[in-house]
């Protein structure tokens, strides 16, 4: 079979398998997400059963975690292939699906966003093994990762823009037409796989407000001028925040593993019997359902899911680290509408904006993925009322991050605390 026509049916096939094995994980991920919203006897029975529940559903997600694939980290899979090692694509594919769901159904704060994202660098790697050529491998799994993401939000764009920001290769006109075609391919047929499963609006993140109203006056606008400094100084305390819980404790598994459960088994079951229980999931309940909040409501909220993500991102738990930042950033968003409201008038409509600007600037000063974060703002409002204030603060925070202040992404940040402590830790042992 020419090589071109192996090319051409390998990447229609990522897209056809990417786009029902994510529906079906999204299917489950919202009745999952609608179990944590369900009401549950508060008495002391029901309390303890919850919790061995927990603590079982982590000992089951422990034993079904491969080793190789610790938190369906891409970048550990593409080590073991440039070692020559095999990677049990199938095997690892029902591992990570599985311990996402249950990390979800536990209500840790980790999001769907990740595990779609390796899910579709896996199906990528297993695809292309037709061809002895690693780069074309590498291709494969370039693209599946982009897809997977773009699935996650709904959004060919975003996906586009997470793999040029991601891989870090020089990008090929190649390459480039190449994630173009499995990313809209894949976007029409999860938009077909929503029209039959009968959601409505079947083209749009279901996060997406039709509803959402610019702002009315010049000195409303004036406004998304704090967001840039407001988002800025809450990144850097949340991406301090999770390496001052690393710093914590060493890398041994067994106690990261201990440590978290009984972390969640405490700390989820005190929030799913109070009036906190929103707060349990990977957000897209808060983001979907909160509008407008009393400033001490959004101040407890924002506080209590700071700490709850800030330990879950550290925690052994899997999944995704994009939805949790968005949360914060939008509670903080919702902070911020709720000191302007009183002062400036802002009605509802104006105060979701300004909740979901400064959510994309949030996530923006986090991960430095500044294209990524404006590609994303409009899988949550129309183009025509999120494009002028979210590149606006996204420029800003750009500004901010990249020539002002010098900062890191959280990401790279764990990296190179990691690679640090693994120096030090040698230098003891020698």
């Amino acid at each position: 079979m020419p090589y071109g026509l192996r090319l051409f049916l390998s990447l229609t096939a990522l897209a056809f398998l990417i786009a029902l094995v994510l529906c079906l994980f999204q299917y489950l991920i919202s009745w999952i997400e609608a179990f944590l919203t369900m009401e549950l006897p508060k008495t002391p029975l029901a309390i303890s059963l919850y919790a061995i529940g927990i603590l079982a559903l982590s000992l089951l997600e422990y034993f079904l975690l491969l080793p190789p694939f610790y938190k369906g980290n891409v970048a550990s899979m593409i080590s073991l292939i440039e070692k020559e090692r095999k990677v049990p694509c199938i095997k690892g594919i029902l591992s990570v699906f599985l311990c996402c769901l249950i990390s979800f159904l536990i209500g840790i704060p980790l999001g769907g966003e990740g595990p779609s994202v390796f899910i579709g660098a896996l199906m990528g790697e297993g695809l292309f093994l037709w061809t002895k050529k690693k780069r074309d491998v590498f291709d494969g799994i370039a693209v599946g990762a982009a897809t997977g993401f773009s699935v996650a939000f709904l959004n060919p764009l975003a996906g586009f823009c997470y793999l040029v920001e991601h891989d870090g290769r020089k990008q090929q006109w190649k390459r480039l037409l190449e994630v173009v075609y499995v990313l809209l391919l894949s976007y029409f047929l999860m938009v077909l796989l929503r029209y039959l499963q009968g959601i409505p609006d079947p083209f749009r993140y279901n996060l997406f407000r039709q509803g959402l109203s610019s702002m009315e006056s010049a000195e409303h606008n004036l406004l998304f001028l704090l967001v840039p400094p407001f988002a800025f100084v809450a990144a850097l305390l949340f991406k301090h925040a999770v390496l001052s819980i690393r710093n914590t404790r060493k890398e041994d598994y067994k106690m990261l593993c201990f440590l978290s459960s009984i972390f969640a088994a405490l700390v989820v079951v005190v929030i799913r019997f109070s009036f906190l229980s929103p707060l349990l999931g990977i957000g897209t309940t808060i983001i979907h359902s909160f509008s407008s909040l009393a400033v001490e409501d959004a101040l407890l909220f924002l506080f209590i899911r700071f700490l709850f993500t800030a330990f879950a991102f550290d925690s052994f738990y899997a999944g995704g680290q994009v939805l949790p930042a968005l949360t914060i950033g939008y509670l903080l968003g919702l902070f911020l509408s709720a000191l302007l409201k009183d002062v400036a008038g802002l009605k509802t409509g104006e105060e979701t904006l300004l909740s979901l600007v400064t959510m994309v600037a949030f996530y923006a000063s986090v991960s430095d993925s500044y294209l990524t974060s404006l590609a994303i703002a409009f899988s949550f409002g129309p183009f025509e009322t999120m494009a002028l204030p979210s590149l606006f603060v996204i420029g800003i925070v750009f500004l901010f991050d990249r020539f002002l202040f010098d900062t890191k992404s959280l990401s790279k940040m764990i990296v190179e605390y990691d690679a640090n402590m693994d120096k030090s830790e040698r230098k003891l042992v020698d």
